[in-house]
């Protein structure tokens, strides 16, 4: 009947959705893993509640030192107050962290007016510097603590610089 129609349509919308995400999280994961070797990694997502079920399940728990759920936490993007979270868990310093980032309004913004620099990630549909809405599935926002040895100039005010693609992070962090 039309029902068992419906539902075995959306099971197969879900099914592609999470190989979709899962393969998305893999070819990052190498990228992740490099970055863990030098700084320090935290997850920040406006979640439901099970992301540390996902992680486990895309094999990426070990990757993040510590992580933010807003469903957790009870704060979420936009409020800078998820990202501040972020920086005690790490005992570092807003100034010393680094937010990667997908939305402008929603990574960039909050995690500058704490003191945070950031990079922001625009993949294909951004049009402009301050339209965000658009996102990538399951890019994570990460917050880059920098220890002592790996600390970022911070002689100029946070800033927020576009990037392109995750894969040119290293040599920008590192510059």
């Amino acid at each position: 009947n039309g029902i068992e129609f419906h539902l075995k349509g959306q099971l197969e919308v879900a099914r592609a959705a999470y190989q979709f995400a899962k393969h998305n999280c893999l070819l990052h994961s190498d990228l992740l893993r490099q970055l863990k070797l030098t700084y320090r990694l935290a997850l920040v997502s406006n979640f439901y509640g099970n992301l540390t079920t996902v992680l486990q399940d895309f094999e990426l728990t070990a990757i993040f030192e510590t992580v933010v759920e807003s469903a957790v936490v009870g704060v979420k993007k936009p409020d800078p107050a998820i990202f501040t979270v972020a920086c005690e868990r790490l005992q570092l310093a807003a100034e010393n962290v680094v937010v990667i980032g997908d939305s402008y309004q929603k990574d960039m913004l909050p995690a500058l007016s704490i003191g945070c620099s950031g990079y922001w990630l625009q993949g294909r549909g951004w049009a402009d510097s301050t339209a965000s809405e658009a996102a990538l599935p399951l890019i994570p926002q990460i917050a880059a603590g920098m220890g002592a040895e790996n600390s970022v100039n911070k002689d100029e005010v946070p800033s927020i610089t576009p990037l392109q693609s995750l894969q040119d992070l290293p040599g920008l962090l590192r510059s």
